[in-house]
C-alpha cells in the first residue's frame, strides 16, 4: 500500500522538476543567482488502497515550487531545490488517509558547455500517507542542458 503510494509522490516530483527546471542555469560566471518559483494545481488518484482495497482520490491543492541557483565561481555553482509534494485529505476529508510529503535537493552543478552542465547532489524525500511516514536519502547525478526551441 504505502509504495505505491510513494511512488507516485516520487512520480509526481517529476513532473514538477520538468515544470521548476524549464530553462536550468548551466553556465556560471561567479556571483550569479538565479531563482526559480512556482506553482502547480495537484491531486493524486491511488488504486486499490486501505484495508478494503479501495480506490481514493486526493484533493486538489497548489503547491509551491522552488529552486535557486549560485554561481560560487565561473564554471561552478550550487542549487537549492524544494517541492510540495502534498495532495491533502484523500477522498475530501477521510482522516485515515491523508497524503503529505515534500523534497529537499542540493546539488553541486560544473558547467562543461554553455549549455549543459553536471551535476552531483543528494535529494531527501519525505512522505507520509495517514501515520505512516517514508523518508528517503538519493545521491543523484545527472545533466541539465537547455536549447531553444525556436530561433
Amino acid at each position: 500500500m504505502s509504495k505505491k503510494i510513494l511512488a507516485a509522490i516520487v512520480l509526481a516530483s517529476l513532473c514538477v522538476v520538468s515544470v521548476a527546471g524549464a530553462t536550468p542555469m548551466t553556465e556560471f560566471k561567479k556571483g550569479d543567482l538565479q531563482i526559480d518559483v512556482g506553482g502547480w494545481q495537484h491531486g493524486g488518484k491511488f488504486d486499490k488502497i486501505g484495508a478494503t482495497g479501495e480506490n481514493l482520490s486526493g484533493d486538489s491543492k497548489i503547491g509551491f515550487v522552488g529552486t535557486a541557483t549560485y554561481a560560487i565561481a565561473d564554471k561552478w555553482g550550487v542549487q537549492y531545490s524544494y517541492h510540495d509534494l502534498t495532495t491533502g485529505n484523500l477522498d475530501n476529508g477521510y482522516d485515515n488517509y491523508h497524503v503529505g510529503g515534500y523534497q529537499n535537493e542540493l546539488n553541486v552543478l560544473y558547467s562543461f558547455d554553455p549549455k549543459a552542465a553536471a551535476y552531483v547532489g543528494w535529494d531527501y524525500l519525505h512522505g507520509n500517507v495517514a501515520s505512516q511516514t517514508r523518508k528517503n536519502n538519493v545521491v543523484q547525478v545527472g545533466i541539465v542542458a537547455k536549447t531553444p526551441l525556436t530561433k
